[in-house]
């Protein structure tokens, strides 16, 4: 600051009485601030420098309470030391106006240099090298403007060195790592392209020379719940072994960026004038012990992932509001102090957050104050441990199922630097002392369970763990057992359950009027206390403490009576003999009657308290059950679905859901869309999907089946553009469904099988019923799976059985299968031809048939690939072909899109032969803005797509549902949805490019993203979304880049492509002529 800070009287009287004492003869002095909240409060409304420090210190929740008169004030105090002035304690002088600038990232490079070659704790706490994560990000050279992602399976790299990148997530997340668009981000992506964030992080890299850059949405595929729960485990390996982790802690999301434009005066630290006796007018600076606290606190730090990994991280480098600052396990620095910062701690005086000394020192790790009690983890150790948990309780989670498995990799380092076993947020060591945790406010219970009720982790809300049982605290349990389970299904939640087990006094005791000496803490706003309650305390330990007595002698006041203060649990019943769930906490302050806890004193002195173990019993600390209460108004409930979906017939609306069975709830709401096939989403494929005979398909859809796809592709694109215009005149009026049929069918009967159906060539051919019939047998199929029969055609397939429902099924659809069947055979028949001859035919039927499992053995048995082959077909023509007709029907009624987009295509590309995928092709934004469209208005998925939620439960729009209940959205509510589109039933690519001219923001495109999801997403997502975008992206390019195409004329029609539900969208047109372009 360029000008001396205002002092209010208290802070003056206080300076210019001691302040030339301390400089001149005494180390220390303290003085009397405000007695009052309302003069500190004025004195900050009235701008006094030290006052506004010390009110920017203090938690919000803290200053809410003094504010509503709901916490005690005690006068202030403050203290003035003495500190000797050297190099490395003055403040920089010199700033540059931007983070920006080389010389700012110059000092970082420094501090990051330094740390790496000096630093003997941090080199202690890093990981010993070696680790690859299993994806990372190529950040090119300068002069590149091209990123990509590189994989450690297919990449021989040397264990590299890599930035990780802490940022807070958009409210709708933009650019992610997809199954959809891994390949093309594998090929290579315009930097330009990536959120503000994520450009300044490949800015930063090239600057320190780091070839690598991990960020989570961008290596993970996040609609993928398989690799999320593989990658989530390892996320603490990730930042532990990075070589540095940049913080953008100033900024709200992804297009915040790393960099700040300041003014000195925020920079400088501040000063103040000091009139003293002899010294005259003289000038101080100030700093204070939450310097480094204010400067690192921004929108990110308070995220809990990101908790974890600043404290992992071997060393941060936060981009701040207005300078950059450092943080490793031995040093915090920052611009204004570049060698040094004063007193590098958070709130409380003897710790920081990345302080770990604690694991080497032996001081810390004494045992001296236990009496030499054997821990498995010491004193100083748990006391890091508490103030870690302390403050990440205060963290913020979008999804609170991640509260417990974000703190998973700190409690990993803890476990290999102790020996000690980590139980679902506790210690086995310190059991006891672990289960004394307060709510600071409660928050209601979230639903379904997180963690047992006995751990910090089951309550959304911040938490104070209590000190330490020291010799005079007395531990009134004894642990007889305890253990803890992940849940098996939902293991990408970290939902455990678990229990203790432990002797102790239960008591039974009633709320009454009047009481001074109990206090009872609930944990959740579902508990309360009205007189009369019943409840049950278990003391965990007490405290014996001196009472100063107002009578007496001198000595007798000064020495005083023991009096004893019980802690301990309040226990509700749980669902058996002898188990309870955790409730809340009680208090007993000076309570005479020790035996109605079934306790009493021990010891010659007297001055022990102790459980009687001939009261105590054993008893057993449980989890926490939910299920939703509708669940049960109908006769037999779930039960009764196992049997039949009968119950659907009586099915009931209830605000935007649809509950068609007792245990199947279909939603018509796009936040429960996304609740339910999210990345995180506790569900798996439905039951309904098993009579579709699904299996999996990611070996098929691999980045090299792609590749070797595309050359069969663009073979039968050709061929139907040579087809489609026998002159050089419009075409005869053709229907474009089935044209798109033709083709795709076409395509995939090679792809699949070896064989040219033949269906897009003139002149007559048994197999062009193809397409027919494939959709008779899927409006069949859809019929029998919405039926009272699904349970049974579930039950049947895997016993071979299912043949029996041949008998019901349409001619149509008989007639489907003995075609793919007889596909299948000959498709086998040449591969044992072909398996020992070189250059063997690699379509997508040889990467299954190749495909092994872990062990060596085949993925597929010859009647699994039937299945496959099925699955494809629908995978690759159908969707394909819908979506295909559909682009073609918009841009055909739609004139402003349709030349832009031919426009387009013919600037990039010289000749229709050039068109292949690859960044050129990925350039065309309209083109694919048209498709993204195209898919939002008319899916090719528009059914409900039914997962199942597995154990643990699911929150579906604030609501919990228990695991086997079957939920669904559609793909066409996710589309239609105004709050999100807008002008949601209007054909607009332009929604879906960032534009100043349009008034279109990447945040805008953002939010259109997070809610797009054509192909469904989540667990179970469309298996041919990435062979499906390939063959329109070719398909439309290449024929637009040959013909004119226009709406036949009387058949311009409607303006949303009409299609019907049968589990894919059946669809009719539209009707279309072609003429060639003059170049062609």
């Amino acid at each position: 600051m360029s000008v001396p800070g205002k002092l209010c009287s208290a802070c003056l009287d206080a300076l210019q009485s001691n302040l030339e004492e301390v400089l001149t003869q005494s180390l220390y002095k303290s003085h009397a601030h405000h007695k009052t909240f309302s003069d500190f409060q004025q004195a900050v409304i009235q701008d006094c420098f030290v006052c506004v420090q010390l009110w920017g210190s203090i938690r919000s929740e803290v200053l809410a309470n003094w504010e509503t008169g709901s916490a005690q004030w005690s006068p202030l105090k403050c203290s003035l030391s003495r500190h000797t002035d050297n190099e490395h304690t003055k403040a920089r002088q010199d700033y540059e106006i931007s983070t920006a600038s080389g010389a700012v990232h110059k000092q970082a490079y420094e501090w990051y240099q330094v740390c790496r070659m000096t630093h003997d704790t941090c080199k202690k706490l890093t990981p010993s090298g070696g680790y690859i994560p299993t994806r990372l990000i190529d950040v090119g050279i300068d002069g590149t403007d091209t990123w990509k992602i590189i994989l450690r399976s297919e990449n021989t790299i040397e264990t590299p060195d890599y930035l990780t990148l802490s940022y807070r997530w958009a409210q709708e997340p933009g650019v992610l790592l997809l199954k959809s668009n891994i390949a093309a981000y594998r090929l290579g992506t315009p930097i330009a392209d990536l959120p503000r964030t994520f450009r300044d992080s490949i800015a930063l890299a090239r600057n320190f020379s780091i070839r690598y850059l991990w960020i989570d949405s961008l290596c993970i595929i996040q609609d993928s719940p398989e690799d999320w729960t593989q990658e989530s485990v390892l996320m603490h390996d990730v930042y532990a072994n990075s070589s540095c982790n940049i913080a953008a802690s100033a900024s709200e999301g992804p297009e915040g960026g790393l960099f700040r434009d300041r003014k000195l005066e925020d920079i400088e630290p501040g000063y103040i004038n000091v009139d003293l006796p002899s010294l005259g007018n003289t000038k101080f600076e100030i700093w204070d012990q939450f310097y480094m606290n204010r400067l690192t606190h921004g929108p990110l730090t308070d995220r809990g992932w990101v908790f974890q990994e600043r404290i992992l991280s071997p060393r941060i480098l936060h981009f701040s509001q207005h300078q950059i600052a450092w943080e490793c396990f031995q040093m915090s620095k920052c611009e204004t102090w570049p060698r040094w910062s004063p007193y590098p701690t958070e709130i409380d005086h003897s710790h920081g957050l990345k302080t770990l000394y604690a694991f080497f020192d032996s001081d810390a790790n004494s045992e001296d104050d236990e009496g030499g009690e054997d821990k498995t983890m010491s004193v100083g150790v748990y006391q890091q441990w508490m103030y870690l948990l302390k403050a990440y309780s205060r963290c913020e989670f979008t999804h609170q199922e991640d509260r417990l498995v974000a703190m998973e990799g700190i409690a990993k380092m803890f476990e290999k630097h102790t020996g000690d076993e980590y139980l679902a947020g506790l210690w086995r060591s310190r059991l006891v002392e672990g289960l004394n945790w307060i709510v600071v406010n409660p928050l209601a219970r979230p639903p379904g369970f997180l963690a047992p009720s006995w751990s910090w982790a089951s309550v959304n809300s911040a938490i104070l763990p209590q000190s330490l049982n020291w010799p005079r605290d007395n531990d009134l349990i004894e642990i007889v057992d305890a253990r803890v389970k992940i849940s098996e299904s939902s293991s990408k939640w970290f939902q455990v359950e678990g229990y203790i087990q432990m002797q102790g006094c239960l008591t039974n005791a009633t709320i009454e009027e009047g009481s001074e000496r109990i206090f009872v803490l609930s944990d959740t706003t579902e508990v309360t206390f009205p007189t009369g309650t019943n409840i049950h305390l278990l003391p965990l330990r007490s405290t014996l403490r001196r009472k100063m007595e107002d009578t007496g002698t001198e000595v007798e006041k000064r020495i005083g009576s023991i009096i004893v203060i019980l802690e301990g649990m309040l226990l509700e019943y749980g669902p058996g003999e002898n188990t309870y769930r955790r409730i809340g906490r009680f208090v007993v302050d000076d309570f005479d009657n020790l035996e109605y806890f079934g306790l009493s004193y021990s010891g010659a002195t007297g001055q022990r308290v102790v459980m009687n173990r001939k009261l105590a019993s054993t008893l057993t600390i449980v989890s926490q059950d939910h299920c939703w209460p509708e669940f049960l108004t109908y006769p037999l409930g779930i039960t009764l679905s196992l049997v039949t979906d009968i119950c659907g017939y009586s099915s009931y609306i209830k605000r935007s859901r649809v509950r068609m069975a007792p245990n199947a709830v279909v939603f018509r709401d796009p936040d429960a869309y996304r609740d339910i096939y999210n990345t995180k989403s506790n569900v798996q494929r439905a039951p309904y999907y098993e009579a579709w005979k699904v299996w999996s398909t990611e070996q098929m859809f691999t980045e090299q089946s792609l590749r070797a796809a595309e050359p069969f592709m663009i073979k039968h694109i050709d061929r139907w553009n040579e087809l489609l215009v026998a002159d050089s005149d419009w075409s005869p009026p053709a229907n474009f469904a089935t044209l798109a049929d033709a083709l795709l069918f076409d395509i995939m009967g090679d792809l699949s099988f070896g064989a040219d159906f033949g269906i897009k060539e003139l002149g007559e051919n048994p197999r062009k019923i193809m397409p027919y019939l494939l959709s008779q047998n899927l409006q069949f199929m859809y019929r029998l799976t919405r039926s009272p029969m699904l349970n049974l055609i579930i039950w049947l397939k895997p016993r071979g059985l299912d043949h029996i429902l041949n008998g019901i099924a349409p001619k149509k659809a008989k007639e489907y299968k003995g075609w793919v069947q007889n596909y299948i055979s000959q498709r086998l028949q040449l591969h044992e031809t072909e398996k020992t001859k070189e250059g063997q035919r690699q379509d997508m039927f040889w990467f299954l048939k190749n495909a092994k499992k872990e062990d060596g053995t085949p993925a597929f048995t010859d009647h699994e690939l039937g299945g496959e082959a099925h699955t494809f077909i629908i995978a690759g023509s159908d969707t394909a072909a819908m979506a295909l007709a559909a682009t073609i029907f918009y841009l055909t009624c739609n004139s402003v899109p349709y030349e832009r987009v031919v426009q387009e295509i013919l600037s990039k590309f010289s000749s229709p032969e050039e068109i292949t995928s690859g960044p050129q092709l990925l350039s065309c934004v309209y083109l694919k803005a048209c498709i993204d469209e195209t898919m939002r208005l008319s899916p090719s998925l528009p059914s409900d797509l039914p997962r199942k939620v597995l154990p643990g439960g699911a929150v579906i729009n604030n609501e919990y549902y228990p695991k086997g209940t079957i939920v669904a959205s559609s793909n066409w509510v996710a589309g239609y949805n105004e709050d999100v589109y807008g002008d949601a039933e209007v054909f607009r690519p332009e929604r879906w490019i960032p534009d100043e001219k349009t008034g279109v923001t990447r945040e805008n495109v953002q939010v259109l993203r997070a809610n797009f999801h054509p192909f469904a997403q989540g667990p179970g997502s469309c298996p041919g979304q990435n062979m499906a975008i390939l063959e329109l992206l070719l398909t439309v390019a290449r024929t637009l880049h040959r013909f004119e195409v226009r709406r036949a004329p009387g058949c311009e029609g409607e303006d949303i492509y009409q299609v019907r539900d049968s589990y894919i969208a059946a669809r009719d047109g539209p009707m279309v002529q072609f003429k060639r372009r003059v170049d062609e």
